[in-house]
């Protein structure tokens, strides 16, 4: 089956698969698909400004740990040297960083877009595990500015290795809150009134990682106390019987259990 195809069985006939070149721009070229003033290199140079120390090290430690996403960490050996690597294109350049989580959220942040993705590592057509909303930031301080208002929505494909296409719904890649396709919101349990960024009441903060919205199945293991967040990376462990951090090896709090 092709993969509008596989599309159509979970959305609709509605949706198609728009696909992008593999040359590690993917990411950076569906948004500047949708969003038209904005170049793959403007959009790189925009995550390659937010760079922190802070972000290198846990991008090394992500890398130590074998998380895939991180590859590119083996060949930067300080925070220049990421940022360097940032800014090129992979379809002028060769090898360059993949946009993972930090990049995305970066992008939601600074356009005010909710990244809606398809995830085709999670195994199961109805899992809620594969429908993954990532959403703007709420600025430092509790202050959400433009956050919360003129919002927009696209909606990717994230293919097994790590590839992102564009899914179009009726040939549209692009959405506001009045626009935004139905079964977009009944898939990703959009509550397109809310605030992005605002995490639900019954979970902790630290489940709340980079905006990345916790799918209901996780929110259960939450509210159950199934599983503990680990202190140092957040990674969210899934059984209380792991003592250590399957990430980082961070020792399990002790007021865990």
């Amino acid at each position: 089956m092709s993969r509008t195809g596989q599309i159509q069985k979970i959305l609709s006939p509605a949706f198609s698969v728009k696909f992008v070149p593999a040359n590690g721009d993917c990411f950076f070229k569906c948004v500047s698909t949708c969003v038209a003033d904005l170049t793959v290199k403007e959009l790189r140079a925009i995550v390659a400004d937010a760079l922190t120390q802070e972000t290198f090290d846990m991008m090394k430690m992500m890398w130590s740990a074998r998380q895939s996403g991180y590859e590119h960490m083996r060949k930067c050996e300080d925070l220049e040297g990421l940022k360097v690597l940032t800014l090129k294109s992979g379809a002028e350049e060769g090898y360059t960083v993949w946009a993972e989580t930090f990049a995305i959220q970066i992008i939601s942040n600074k356009l005010n877009l909710v990244v809606l993705i398809l995830d085709e590592e999670v195994r199961g057509r109805d899992n809620p595990d594969r429908f993954i909303a990532i959403r703007p930031e709420a600025a430092e301080g509790g202050e959400g500015g433009d956050v919360g208002r003129d919002l927009k929505y696209i909606l990717l494909q994230r293919t097994r290795r790590q590839h992102f296409n564009l899914i179009a719904c009726s040939d549209s890649l692009i959405w506001d809150a009045d626009t935004c396709p139905s079964r977009i919101r009944e898939c990703w349990n959009l509550a397109l009134e809310e605030v992005p960024g605002e995490v639900p009441a019954e979970v902790p903060e630290v489940e709340k990682e980079e905006g990345l919205e916790m799918p209901a199945a996780k929110r259960r293991k939450v509210a159950d106390k199934v599983g503990w967040a680990c202190s140092a990376c957040t990674f969210f462990n899934e059984s209380n019987d792991f003592l250590c951090c399957e990430v980082c090896g961070e020792k399990k709090p002790e007021e865990m259990g």
